[in-house]
């Protein structure tokens, strides 16, 4: 069998790293979201509502070059440990939109990175901890595009009245295509 190889890609840029040492364990934390209800002579009850996101952890070590003769190292997937803290700690101060698979397991979501610590730096290799949340689009529709009974369209297609309001200008609108408004600026 395989060791499993941990991917994690940047979905703009298509720009993916692979962990030269495979963490020992990976948290893969999946939880149903509830809503309470307190009914007289009954107590407590909970109804399923959706799922919260899921969360994936690990702790792990960034191998450093005297740990590359090792079997357990992917020269192939090895970048220095401050090559590999500056791409994972800049993913996560900009809030980059990753893929997150590990082979050999379910794991395989678009995820960010919702913590990156470096927890001991010592002769060339550093350990890490790391946790990434699920990421979801939103995707927000009107009643009749919810209800089937439109496709919403584009915005091109909606209707425009054909006036430019541009900052400065000082202007009523008076039943536009959306109704009644007053505009300011």
């Amino acid at each position: 069998m395989l060791p499993e190889i941990v991917y994690i890609t940047q979905l703009d840029t298509g720009t993916r790293i692979a962990l030269p040492l495979t963490p020992e364990k990976v948290s893969d934390k999946r939880e149903g979201n509830f809503i309470s209800y307190n009914i007289l002579n009954v107590g407590e009850v909970k109804i399923p509502n959706g799922e919260k996101l899921a969360q994936f952890s690990w702790d792990g070590i960034l191998p450093g070059v005297s740990m590359l003769g090792m079997g357990i190292v992917s020269l192939f997937d090895w970048k220095p440990p401050r090559v590999m803290i500056g791409i994972l700690d800049g993913w996560k101060k900009n809030r980059k939109k990753l893929r997150l698979l590990v082979t050999g397991t379910a794991i395989n979501h678009d995820v960010y990175i919702q913590n990156f610590t470096v927890t001991h730096e010592y002769l060339d290799r550093a350990e890490y901890s790391i946790s990434f949340v699920q990421a979801k689009d939103i995707l927000i529709k009107t009643t009749d595009e919810a209800d089937g009974k439109t496709d919403g369209g584009s915005l091109d297609e909606r209707p425009c009245s054909g006036r430019s309001i541009h900052p400065g200008d000082r202007q009523n609108i008076h039943r536009e295509a959306w109704g009644y408004a007053v505009v300011h600026f």
